[in-house]
């Protein structure tokens, strides 16, 4: 037996007309409840979305079990891939900053806050189309199509098959010579094949490719702090700090590490 779906989750916030303003007005849910002083339930698609005071859910002798916590929570929300941009321009057109955006293996989010400092993001759904026969179908009608071989790489490491995923990935990187996405993920079979200096090769030749993409010099950065490299993970480090956050705080982030 496994759980179906995710019925609903819950975010915590202590001005709950703020986060109902923002929750129906700027993201558009609809409001299917209010309870006084204690939380707002929202609908999506066919789940829910509670928002809870934190403070009196904590209290004891309850219908339901007390929950609550403090500090920023997290929801990703699914939106159509072509919706992404024409939602980066309403959320800035009402205010919304736009704290960070990520390209996955599989698609692009985008991170922004809520009243409450939750994290909310954006992104496209996984499509779990993606299994090991849908692969080999892809492959069989389609040999020179690179995403496949990256899928298909995926889904090898995962079973602990490493010298087939390595290959197939090379592959995809043979295909599509330019792609960050297909190359960072070439570092990362690598690496979980335990082939370090050919991960560190990589990473390198990525970093000539895309020198401005933060995402490398993130996935750079864990390559040599799992060593515990410290001194050659800190370049990455404020490489992909500055192009997110601003220099100073790149430059603090650094020294901390340091210390």
């Amino acid at each position: 037996m496994e759980p179906r779906r995710i019925f609903e989750t819950c975010l915590y916030a202590t001005d709950l007309a703020a986060a109902e303003r923002f929750y129906s007005e700027v993201l558009g849910l609809k409001l299917a409840s209010r309870m006084k002083d204690r939380g707002l339930t929202f609908r999506c698609g066919d789940g829910v979305l509670l928002i809870f005071d934190p403070r009196p859910t904590r209290e004891p002798h309850q219908l339901v079990p007390s929950h609550g916590a403090d500090g920023p929570g997290h929801i990703a929300f699914a939106v159509p891939a072509e919706e992404l941009d024409a939602w980066s321009e309403h959320l800035e057109a009402r205010g919304v900053q736009i704290e960070r955006e990520i390209d996955w293996s599989e698609g692009r989010s985008i991170y922004f806050r809520d009243p409450a400092g939750n994290s909310v993001e954006l992104r496209r759904p996984h499509s779990g189309e993606w299994d090991s026969k849908t692969c080999k179908t892809a492959l069989r009608l389609s040999p020179g199509y690179a995403t496949a071989h990256h899928w298909y790489a995926i889904l090898l490491i995962g079973q602990g098959r490493a010298d087939e995923a390595v290959q197939e990935m090379m592959r995809a990187q043979e295909l599509d010579p330019i792609s960050r996405i297909i190359g960072v993920w070439v570092g990362l079979i690598l690496d979980a094949s335990g082939r370090t200096e050919e991960a560190r090769e990589q990473y390198q030749n990525l970093v000539a490719l895309h020198p401005k993409v933060p995402r490398v010099h993130l996935e750079i950065m864990m390559h040599y702090l799992r060593p515990q490299d410290f001194e050659l993970a800190v370049p990455h480090l404020e490489r992909w700090a500055a192009e997110l956050l601003s220099a100073e705080v790149a430059r603090r982030w650094s020294e901390g590490l340091l210390l």
